[in-house]
């Protein structure tokens, strides 16, 4: 079903737990993962390149200034946006929305001063070779 095994998505845990932080209607998951909000890092499985929770959980905040257009005219290899903007993008969903959205393909623009408790940041560690 969806991305029941892969991501924490808007299920019956989130719905409960919403319940209680504000009159909000979600459509959800038909089951319960046991996170009404985040989950802990690697709860569920990793993607076909063995990378965990790159989606649902938490939106992923990026440095990148939003165009709505911008990839029509960027380069094919890691395009970083126009060099100023109103709105900055927010990729994939969280543990607050549905399965359509919770995928890292899927892009927003949000005003860098909106704070919400499914948006965040991915933090990530490069290991140094080994001597």
């Amino acid at each position: 079903l969806g991305g029941r095994d892969y991501a924490n998505m808007a299920d019956e845990a989130a719905q409960r737990w919403i319940r209680g932080y504000r009159d909000m209607t979600i459509d959800i998951a038909p089951w319960d993962d046991g996170y009404g909000a985040t989950a802990p890092v690697g709860r569920f499985k990793p993607n076909a390149w063995g990378l965990y929770d790159m989606h649902g959980n938490a939106c992923e905040w990026c440095r990148d200034w939003y165009d709505e257009n911008y990839y029509q005219h960027s380069t094919g290899f890691d395009p970083k946006g126009p060099r100023a903007g109103v709105y900055r993008v927010l990729r994939g969903g969280s543990w607050v929305r549905h399965a359509r959205v919770c995928r890292s393909a899927t892009r927003h623009s949000i005003a860098p001063t909106f704070r919400s408790v499914g948006r965040g940041f991915r933090v990530v560690l490069l290991e140094s070779p080994s001597d």
